[in-house]
């Protein structure tokens, strides 16, 4: 028994996609905050690897950390 495939076309507003995503995963604080450091470390995580593989295109003591700094007066990350 053969199946044929069919294809359908899927199309989506991106901007629609991003306010759902943003307006129900990111209301709370902490998550947005976890979700923000979470990737940045990702991002570093990819740099120390091609540091690794690629020596010749990165500062030969480049520090690869996450700051967070706080204000308390303006109660600001």
């Amino acid at each position: 028994m053969s199946k044929k495939a069919s294809t359908h076309e899927f199309q989506a507003e991106t901007k629609q996609v991003l306010d759902i995503v943003v307006n129900s995963l990111y209301k709370d604080k902490e998550i947005f905050v976890r979700e923000l450091i979470s990737n940045a470390s990702d991002a570093l995580e990819k740099l120390r690897r091609l540091q690794l593989t690629e020596k010749n295109i990165f500062e030969e003591e480049l520090d690869l950390e996450i700051n967070v700094s706080t204000d308390d007066a303006s109660n600001q990350l």
